[in-house]
């Protein structure tokens, strides 16, 4: 059996609602860290999702990372009380729809306290990580590529538009799928397939 959700890079659908854990009937989890695409630098475009009942989550996007699980916190969303060791032990990868700051400032600015992980994006997303945000000339180098001295933080994995992968240390598959976005940039959606086993006795 397989379950299905389509999640854009830029998640519209969600817009305007409350910080709270929202849970789909097919079996994700989706709490939205931000939602916005600029002026409030305490919620842009972050989702994090894990299948339901699942504490392995990957992050869609990364504009807000603290601000936004701060407000989980404080919703009660985990049972953790710190916004770092969330970030450090339940987001297990990171997949960057398009390099926009909005879309990509959380994780940057959060990155020395993070713990390794993935980087998931096409080959344009991870060519401006590594030669405008992770680089010695404007932050330091948590990439797998690039500047030196290369810090290895966050490994940079190559999507192909229409081949599915699995998500290392979560219970999901995601296909990526190429979006037109302000010209002459591309953007993502996600594809997020969870796998369940179904065992007769």
């Amino acid at each position: 059996m397989r379950l299905h959700i389509i999640l854009l890079g830029a998640l519209l659908l969600f817009e305007g609602l409350d910080l709270k854990a929202q849970t789909a009937s097919t079996g994700f989890t989706v709490i939205p860290l931000g939602v916005k695409g600029g002026l409030d630098e305490a919620n842009l475009s972050s989702y994090m999702v894990a299948a339901k009942g699942s504490s392995n989550y990957i992050c869609l996007d990364a504009g807000t990372i603290n601000a936004g699980l701060q407000k989980a916190v404080a919703n009660k969303l985990f049972t953790e009380h710190s916004a770092e060791e969330i970030q450090k032990n339940k987001i297990k990868a990171y997949l960057i729809s398009h390099a926009h700051l909005d879309h990509v400032a959380g994780l940057i600015l959060n990155s020395p306290n993070d713990s390794p992980k993935n980087i998931y994006g096409f080959s344009s997303v991870i060519e401006i990580m590594k030669n405008n945000y992770f680089t010695a000339k404007s932050w330091a180098n948590f990439g797998s590529e690039g500047d030196k001295p290369i810090l290895n933080k966050y490994t940079y994995n190559y999507l192909t538009p229409g081949k599915e992968i699995e998500i290392p240390n979560t219970e999901l598959n995601v296909t990526p799928y190429i979006l037109s976005h302000v010209n002459p940039y591309q953007s993502s959606a996600f594809y997020c397939v969870i796998i369940i086993a179904i065992y007769y006795t």
